[in-house]
C-alpha cells in the first residue's frame, strides 16, 4: 500500500503535528508513504514540494490519497480519480453551497472527521454517512506520568498565541486579568504549557481542540468554551472546566481552580487517564490504516 500524504499549510499548526504523528505511526506499520507539503512541515519531514507537477505526478503512483487541508482536498479532488481520495475534515463549519464545492466535496470516498461535532456538520450538509469515519487526533503519552501540584506562588495560566480571531487571545488575556493571574502567552503552545499550572481555551469555534490534548497529557488542567468539538474531550468538573466562553465565565473558573487544589488536582489526574486510554497517537493511526484498508478492499 503506498499512500500519498498532501498538506499546503505554511505554517506547523495542530492539523500539520498530527500528519507528523501519523506519519511515524504508519511507518511503524510498514505502509509506503510520500509526503508532498510546504514550509515548516516540509522542512520538518524533508518532503517533497507541493506544486502541480510534483502532486500529479505522485498521485499517479499512490494506492491512496490522503489531503491534510482545504487546499489539497481540492488537488487530491482533481488528481484522484481511479484511486481512493480520503480527506481530513478539522473544521465545524458547514459546507459551502456553491455547484464548485459541492462537485469537490463529491469526489471525496471517505472523510476523516475529528470528532463527533465536525461529523454532524458533514452530515448537515449532505455528506452520506457510510463517508464519514470520525477518528480523532492522537497524542504521545510521556515516559513518565506527571504530577500536578497547586505552586506556593499564584498559577500561571497558558494561553495560546495566534492571530486568527477565532482563537480569541485577547478574551483570554481579559479572563486571566479579570481572575488575577498572570498569563503566559506563546505562539509554541507547548512550551507555554510547560512554565504553567492551567491552560485557557476560549475559541469561538473548534472542531476538536487538540491543544487540550497537550495539556492533559501534562496534567494541566483546563478551563474552555464548550464549542464543537471540545465537550468530547471535556466532561465539566470531571476532566475541565466548561463555559460559554465569556469573559466573566472564564475568570471564575480560573479562580475556582486557584482557590481548590483537590478539584484541579482530580481534573488533571482524570483528564490525563482519558487521553492516554482514548486519544493515543496509537490509535489515530490504527484508525485511519483501517480505513485505507477497507477502501482498497471495496
Amino acid at each position: 500500500m503506498r499512500v500519498l500524504h498532501l498538506d499546503s499549510g505554511p505554517t506547523l499548526q495542530g492539523g500539520q503535528i498530527q500528519v507528523i504523528r501519523l506519519i511515524e505511526g504508519l511507518e511503524r506499520l510498514r505502509v509506503d508513504q510520500v509526503v508532498l507539503a510546504r514550509g515548516e512541515l516540509q522542512r520538518k519531514l524533508g518532503a517533497g514540494p507541493f506544486d502541480l507537477a510534483t502532486v500529479f505526478a505522485q498521485s499517479a503512483k499512490a494506492d491512496v490519497i490522503h489531503a491534510h487541508d482545504a487546499r489539497s482536498h481540492t488537488w487530491a479532488a482533481l488528481l484522484g480519480r481511479g484511486r481512493p481520495v480520503v480527506v481530513a475534515r478539522r473544521v465545524a463549519f458547514p459546507i459551502k453551497g456553491g455547484i464548485l464545492s459541492r462537485l469537490k466535496y463529491a469526489q471525496v470516498d471517505r472523510y476523516l472527521a475529528v470528532s463527533e461535532a465536525v461529523k454532524k456538520k458533514l452530515l448537515e450538509s449532505g455528506v452520506a454517512e457510510q463517508r464519514i469515519t470520525v477518528v480523532s487526533d492522537g497524542i504521545d503519552p510521556p515516559e513518565v506520568e506527571p504530577i500536578w501540584n497547586l505552586p506556593e506562588a499564584a498559577p500561571r495560566v497558558a494561553i495560546l498565541d495566534s492571530a486568527d480571531p477565532l482563537k480569541r487571545t485577547a478574551a483570554a488575556l481579559e479572563a486571566c486579568r479579570q481572575a488575577g493571574l498572570e498569563a503566559v502567552v506563546d505562539r509554541n503552545l507547548e512550551r507555554a504549557l510547560d512554565q504553567a499550572d492551567f491552560f485557557l481555551y476560549l475559541p469561538e469555534m473548534e472542531g476538536f481542540g487538540s491543544a487540550i490534548l497537550a495539556a492533559a497529557i501534562r496534567k494541566v488542567p483546563v478551563v474552555a468554551a464548550a464549542v464543537g468539538g471540545i465537550p468530547e474531550v471535556i466532561v465539566d468538573a470531571e476532566t475541565g472546566l466548561l463555559t460559554d466562553g465569556s469573559v466573566q465565565q472564564a475568570a471564575e473558573a480560573l479562580r475556582r481552580l486557584a482557590n481548590d487544589s483537590n478539584l484541579a488536582r482530580g481534573i488533571a489526574d482524570r483528564a490525563f487517564s482519558l487521553v492516554t486510554s482514548c486519544f493515543s497517537s496509537d490509535i489515530m493511526v490504527d484508525r485511519t490504516a483501517e480505513v485505507y484498508r477497507s477502501l482498497l478492499a471495496s
